[in-house]
Parts: structure tokens; C-alpha cells; sequence
């Protein structure tokens, strides 16, 4: 069984349930509903047994159906049922040592395991917004577990919340914490203690017990005024608090809204508010000078774009 097992991760789940499915349409030969969808199962189907077929040196039962004679079956509904009938008979009728129904049970499981791997691998870089201002949303420790329970591996608070933050702790989950534009002034001092003093309420108690991915200054502040010429030193300021820390891995942005483009559409023509692109171009230089890879996040609501029907 060795020469299969190099094969199975090769092959996607979704060829096995149109497998089935096609096993379905074999039962009742004639009965096809859909023709056009029943040969692109057919493909799906083609592509799966011409692995397990070669893997198992019966590559001459896959070359006896042809993709073109799939393609050909479309304007032909009772010639798809007829295929099918053929098809599996002939794969039925080769014994490989009756390797080949050991190996198609065993691929339903493994491949099975792969592809919920690759969803939650994908889930993986996916997190949530947890904002505490509102009516009906879970504590703390819910949102957490909902995390938890749907895998999701990271989290943003919009604030060093001390309930938000003691829920994080031993759970292994990568958290984005906001400054508050009201906390900004106090960050701006030349000797950079007040960037001090934020990381030692907010943060330090918490190294080793929680995993602090981003620090978020302020949430748009470049388009309020008070804070436009000023918030790019607290930025600066507390780089410099992790570092003196020992904790430069993590990494120190701000957060921007599409409203502060002068040009949205078509993307290609995006362009910064002439009155804030000077303040723009120095944001990203500060942000450039992350110890670690740097970044800058964007809020974008697609969902307010699509209600409107601006996007499909």
C-alpha cells in the first residue's frame, strides 16, 4: 500500500464526493437531471482515477475514456448515464490485487483530514474585531471561546481593556491592542515616559501569558486634526518602549479608513488627500522603521459597498 499512500495527499476531497455522487447517477443509469453538471463531476471523477489508476499500474483503464469523449457526452443527456455504466464497470472488472476500493476507502478519510486541515489553515490568518461599545455582545471570555471553538488565531481590542486582556491570557492567540486617540497626547513626550508607562500598564504584566502581535495608534486619527501633526511620535515612542523592553517583535502601526483617499475607483487610480499626503508620507516612514516586517492596516466595511450595490 505504500505506492498509494505517496499519492492520497495529492487528491482533493471534493473528487471523492463527486465520486460518490457519480456512483449515485451509475444506480439509476438513466436518470440524469443535469447533464452539463454531470460531466464536469465526470471531469472531477477522470482526474481522481487517472491517479489512482497510474499509482496502481492500471494506467490502460484510465486512457480508455478520453476527457474529450466526457466533453462530447454534453449534447448527449442518455449517453452520460450510459458512461457512467461503462466506466465503473470496467474500473469494477480490474482486480490490482483489490487494492484499487481499499485505496479509494482509505483516500475518503485522508484526504478528508487534509482538507479540514487547509480550511483551518486558511481560517488561521482570519481574526476578530472586539469593540465594547454596543448592546448584546458576549464578555470577554465568550468572545474567546467562540474564537477558540472556530479557530480563529487572532484578535483585535480596541483598548488595553483589563477584563478583554485577562481573558487572552494561556490561550494562544495573537492580539492586536488599540491606543486610544485620547491616549495619544500622553505618548508624545521627548523622553518617551509616557510610552513607557502605557507599555508597562497595558502590556508587561501580560508578557509570556499572552501573545501581543500589533499595536494599533489610534483608530484614523490622521483625519482628525488635533491629532494629524502628532500622533506619528507616539508611533516612534513606543518602538522605542519595546525596545528598551526587549519586546521590538512586536509590531507598532496606526489604522487608516479609505476616507482618506482622494481617488478610490478604479483602484488604479487611487491616490492620498492632497491635504493629508504629506502626513501619509510620513506615517509610513515611521512605520518603515519597524525592527520587524512593517505594516499598516486599513479598515474597509465591503458589506456597506455591497448593500449599496456598488459591488456585486
Amino acid at each position: 500500500m505504500a505506492d498509494y499512500l505517496t499519492v492520497l495527499p495529492t487528491v482533493l476531497l471534493q473528487e471523492i464526493i463527486f465520486e460518490a455522487i457519480a456512483r449515485s447517477v451509475w444506480r439509476n443509469p438513466y436518470v440524469v437531471d443535469d447533464p452539463e453538471n454531470t460531466v464536469l463531476t465526470l471531469l472531477s471523477i477522470h482526474g481522481t482515477c487517472k491517479t489512482l489508476l497510474e499509482a496502481s499500474d492500471c494506467g490502460h483503464v484510465y486512457r480508455a475514456c478520453r476527457v474529450k469523449e466526457l466533453l462530447d457526452l454534453v449534447a448527449n443527456p442518455p449517453e452520460v448515464a450510459k458512461f457512467v455504466d461503462s466506466f465503473f464497470s470496467t474500473v469494477r472488472s480490474v482486480t490490482c490485487h483489490n487494492y484499487f476500493w481499499a485505496t479509494l476507502i482509505l483516500l475518503v478519510s485522508v484526504t478528508a483530514h487534509n482538507h479540514v486541515g487547509r480550511v483551518v489553515a486558511e481560517f488561521y490568518h482570519l481574526g476578530v474585531c472586539y469593540e465594547r461599545n454596543g448592546n448584546d455582545l458576549p464578555d470577554p471570555k465568550t468572545a474567546v471561546e467562540l474564537c477558540n471553538k472556530y479557530g480563529s488565531k487572532k484578535i483585535r481590542l480596541w483598548s488595553g481593556d483589563r477584563d478583554a486582556l485577562e481573558a487572552q491570557v494561556n490561550r494562544n492567540i495573537a492580539v492586536t491592542i488599540g491606543v486610544k486617540n485620547e491616549e495619544i497626547t500622553s505618548l508624545l513626550d521627548v523622553l518617551g515616559s509616557g510610552a513607557d508607562v502605557w507599555y508597562r500598564t497595558n502590556l508587561m504584566p501580560y508578557i509570556g501569558q499572552v501573545v501581543f502581535e500589533y499595536i494599533v495608534v489610534s483608530e484614523n486619527a490622521i483625519k482628525a486634526y488635533r491629532f494629524r501633526d502628532g500622533f506619528q511620535g507616539a508611533i516612534t515612542n513606543l518602538m522605542g518602549a519595546l525596545s528598551w523592553a526587549g519586546q521590538d517583535s512586536i509590531k507598532v502601526t496606526t489604522a487608516v479608513s479609505t476616507s482618506i483617499l482622494g481617488a478610490t475607483f478604479p483602484p488604479s487610480n487611487g491616490i492620498f488627500k492632497l491635504e493629508l499626503k504629506a502626513n501619509m508620507a510620513e506615517v509610513l516612514r515611521r512605520i518603515r522603521n519597524s525592527a520587524v516586517e512593517p505594516v499598516l492596516m486599513v479598515n474597509v466595511f465591503p458589506y456597506s459597498y455591497h448593500a449599496k450595490g456598488i459591488i456585486p
